[in-house]
């Protein structure tokens, strides 16, 4: 299966209806730290102080996402759909190693986050 994961709710907004199901990934990784396995339990705990929120709200922000990563399997692809800031380069540099060795295929769209025009793709099969 191809999932199509995007850099928020305003490039989900951008890309529906140009790819299917955009998942956003809700999460800014340029503020803090983590030391715990990305997504566990004890990653969400860590992260949801971060940014001082509560366990359940981080889940929530983060709900589809979460959803789709309990159901991979190695045949499936990952799209990632990511401008070229600070955050999106840190966010999308973790989804990367988290998926390394998890699927078939990882493909990265570079985009133009205001228009979801696409500017450069790299494949890692």
């Amino acid at each position: 299966m191809r999932y199509n994961i995007v850099a928020g709710e305003e490039l989900k907004k951008i890309l529906t209806g140009v790819i299917d199901n955009p998942i956003p990934f809700n999460e800014d990784m340029s503020i803090g730290s983590y030391i715990n396995e990305p997504f566990s339990e004890s990653f969400i705990k860590e992260r949801s102080q971060t940014h001082n929120v509560t366990a359940s709200l981080y889940k929530e922000k983060l709900s589809s996402f979460l959803s789709m990563i309990n159901n991979l399997t190695k045949e499936d692809e990952i799209h990632l759909y990511f401008g070229e800031d600070e955050v999106c380069l840190i966010n999308r540099g973790l989804l990367i190693k988290y998926f390394t060795n998890k699927v078939k295929k990882i493909t990265l769209h570079i985009v133009d986050e205001y228009t979801g025009k696409e500017i450069k793709v790299y494949e890692n099969n």
